[in-house]
């Protein structure tokens, strides 16, 4: 993933939120609509209006389906808003959305940042099947 700009430095160990001031490359005319409503969730999100800089990023990544609006959205959740579930949740979906082998690796690390702080805030999940061997799905598929 191409990353531009300046990073921000967050309160979380070892999470450099340099997405919430990312900036893409030169677009073609035709995303302008999606590049000026990410341009503007990156001014909420320097501004501190986290709420309206999600919903911006996940307006763009609705109208372009560009998974890096995902990880901006996780990386809020994770390190402004401080709901590790709602970040693992969109990580999640990056990972899914994912096709290159370095947004797959950006993935992984920030659903590993994200369970580590659901581990440090909920504890550890036991879960008991029965019968042993049936299937449980913790991350909302079926």
């Amino acid at each position: 993933m191409a990353i531009f700009g300046k990073a921000v430095r967050s309160s979380l160990p070892g999470i450099v939120a340099a997405v919430l001031v990312m900036q893409s490359p030169p677009v073609l005319a035709g995303n302008r609509g999606v590049e000026e409503i990410a341009k503007q969730a990156e001014k909420d999100a320097g501004a501190a209006r986290y709420e309206d800089a999600i919903q911006g990023f996940l307006k763009a990544w609705d109208m372009s389906g560009a998974p890096k609006y995902l990880y901006n959205v996780s990386i809020l959740y994770l390190a402004r808003v401080r709901d590790p579930l709602k970040a693992w949740e969109y990580a999640m979906r990056f990972r899914d959305a994912s096709k290159s082998r370095r947004d797959l690796d950006d993935a992984a690390k920030l659903i590993h940042k994200a369970e580590n702080e659901l581990f440090k805030r909920y504890g550890k999940i036991e879960v008991d099947v029965r019968p042993s061997n049936a299937e449980a799905w913790l991350d909302f598929r079926s």
